[in-house]
């Protein structure tokens, strides 16, 4: 089974945990870095794939594994939002009922909407929970690493990566891929960024207010894992109080944190979950980007000044509660993310298990393939992955490659996480995890290499 793998900082906990339930039940399991599985999936030949999303720039693949007698099964990393009605639309469209044969919702909203557009038959359509959230249940909490710093800290979760991007040159380029991904028109998308430019100037120049106003307060500024940390690298180093970091998850960090600082940041509904005061830059929101996805303004404090948040800071241990912002909570976790009880992982494993003896019917003829995914294709399988990247040198920056090394995890990374999951569980279970060989290969010079094996020893 193979598990397709994003960005490691918000991803690889999550799997890693699918992973470990798999190889529990005597399943071999590769994580694979999302850039480069048009080269290790046909290679690697796997019975099935987990891929972490079906859009327009995934969907050609999709197909060709379908077609080479791979079943195909979707969880989407980013699985809740207000826009999930058009994404349920675009699955539609796409007919991906003929080549996907299974799909992970993270809840029951999201799994009513594909069934009701008619998007999969309900067969195919699972409520599973996100795994990543199993981290917050009781008994995954011990798995979660501690920080560098005491507890008690204030933590800054910033969100734009579409004016800061760290794995794309620029806005432009951020764009053309939400386009392509099938997000919308260039209009939507430039709309967007458009707002996020704004609100990206106004909320650092409230940080460094906040942080001056209480000195004696220790906070942590930890970008967004698709947004560059450069441009908050001088904000820190003039704020003593204030330190930037990128490594860690999410829940790492609320973990330990007093309060959370946030715009329109989806880590406020995991702050909610784990007790954590999220606290929002309301006055300097955007409508636009508000109404784009209101649930972490549902769930916030909403400050409607500066002063207002510091002031809010300062009696952090004496403020009232928020009016409706508990029942809001329970509904959006209620439609939205099945039940946080640390099974999601268990679902999604037990579910790819169930694939693997599953009949599929097979296309009675060809899937669609447009000549972009057809050429891609042939030339992945002409020349190799090693020739593909000699010509793919040609075509991109150096700093382009370089962003891409960054998503993929090391099997001394996939290690860590996985003796950590298995300290919070004391189970027998111990898997190995190694890179690969040219025996684990059915086709070796068309592999990266850069897939990690997990198995059970």
């Amino acid at each position: 089974i193979c598990l397709v793998i994003y960005n490691p900082l918000r991803d690889l906990d999550g799997l890693c945990l699918i992973a470990w339930h798999l190889s529990k039940a005597g399943a071999e399991v590769f994580l694979t870095p999302m850039h480069l599985q048009g080269f290790d999936i046909p290679a690697l030949k796997p019975d099935v794939v987990l891929v972490n999303y079906a859009r327009a720039n995934n969907i050609g693949l999709l197909k060709q594994y379908h077609q080479q007698g791979i079943k195909v099964a979707v969880l989407d990393t980013e699985g809740v939002g207000e826009w999930w009605p058009k994404h349920a639309k675009f699955l539609q469209q796409q007919g991906i009922g003929a080549f996907v044969s299974s799909y992970f919702c993270w809840g029951q909203q999201q799994a009513q909407t594909l069934a009701e557009l008619g998007s999969l038959s309900a067969e195919k359509i699972h409520v599973s929970g996100s795994p990543r959230y199993d981290f917050l249940a009781t008994d995954w909490r011990a798995a979660l690493p501690e920080n560098d710093i005491e507890s008690g800290y204030i933590l800054i979760n910033t969100n734009f990566p579409v004016v800061n991007p760290q794995f794309s040159q620029d806005t432009k380029r951020e764009i053309k891929g939400w386009v392509k991904a099938g997000w919308g028109s260039i209009e939507s998308a430039e709309a967007i960024a458009n707002a996020s430019k704004k609100l990206f100037s106004d909320v650092k120049g409230a940080i460094s207010e906040i942080a001056k106003a209480c000195p004696d307060q220790q906070f942590v500024l930890r970008p967004h894992p698709f947004e560059s940390a450069t441009p908050y690298q001088s904000l820190a180093a003039q704020l003593p109080n204030l330190l930037l970091r990128k490594q860690g998850t999410s829940l790492q960090w609320l973990n330990h944190a007093r309060a959370l600082l946030h715009v329109n940041c989806f880590t406020s509904i995991e702050a909610g979950l784990m007790g954590v005061e999220a606290i929002g830059f309301e006055w300097l929101n955007q409508p636009a980007l508000r109404d784009h996805s209101s649930e972490p303004f549902q769930v916030s404090r909403n400050a409607k000044s500066l002063e207002q948040m510091i002031d809010w800071l300062k009696a952090s241990n004496n403020l009232e509660a928020v009016a409706g912002r508990d029942t809001s909570l329970a509904e959006l976790v209620a439609s939205n993310y099945n039940a946080i009880d640390g099974r999601s992982a268990h679902r999604v494993a037990q579910g790819l298990l169930n694939l693997i003896s599953a009949k599929v019917q097979a296309s009675s003829s060809p899937l669609a393939l447009t000549s972009r995914q057809r050429m891609a294709y042939w030339l992945r399988k002409l020349l190799g992955f090693k020739g593909a990247m000699r010509l793919k040198a040609i075509t991109t920056s150096k700093a382009q490659r370089q962003q891409r090394q960054q998503k993929i995890p090391s099997a001394a990374d996939v290690n860590t996480v996985m003796q950590r999951i298995q300290l919070a569980q004391k189970h027998n279970n111990k898997p190995t995890v190694s890179s690969l060989n040219a025996g684990d290969y059915a086709r070796p010079y068309q592999g990266s290499f850069k897939s990690i094996k997990i198995a059970s020893r």
